[in-house]
């Protein structure tokens, strides 16, 4: 009989909840192959439900894609809501269909998952600009313009990563 350790080993071998291969781990009785189990489901489901998640997000890159614009640009800002300090923008273009977990608004991903999610982009990233709007713009223009200023700049930044990187 397995070990619990080499049936958790087995069961990452596993991407499908219809996979037949289940029977098998669910006749054992142990509360530890039980315990694994239940893991594993839960974890091929949130990477179901991650990926259905990540097609709803390109729905309106594909139909650019299909009117046969080939790159395409992604912008969002950070330090709207300090009180100083500047707003930056960042602009980037990933290739067709990338799919990156976790990628979101920024707002909306854990701290924790900054850094990683930032690292693959870069890595993915056919292109990237920033732009940045000091405290002293946004006093001048107010936020909302100074934030538009620091997308249109982003975009005039943009930067294709040289061919070695790719």
């Amino acid at each position: 009989m397995a070990t619990i350790k080499e049936i958790k080993n087995q069961l990452e071998d596993l991407t499908t909840l219809s996979d037949p291969a289940w029977a098998g781990f669910e006749a054992d009785s142990r509360a530890g192959v039980q315990t694994a189990i239940r893991q594993r489901k839960k974890a091929i489901q949130a990477d179901w439900d991650e990926d259905l998640r990540l097609e709803n997000m390109l729905r309106y890159e594909k139909d650019l894609y299909e009117q046969g614009f080939n790159q395409i640009a992604g912008i969002d800002e950070v330090g709207r809501g300090p009180l100083a300090g500047p707003v930056v923008a960042a602009c980037v273009i990933l290739p067709k269909y990338c799919k990156i977990k976790g990628l979101n608004d920024s707002k909306k991903i854990p701290k924790s998952k900054h850094e990683a999610i930032y690292e693959q982009v870069m890595k993915e990233a056919l292109a990237v600009g920033v732009g940045v709007q000091s405290n002293d713009v946004i006093d001048c223009v107010n936020i909302y313009e100074a934030t538009k200023l620091a997308m249109i700049e982003a975009v005039g930044k943009l930067k294709k990563k040289p061919d070695y990187l790719l």
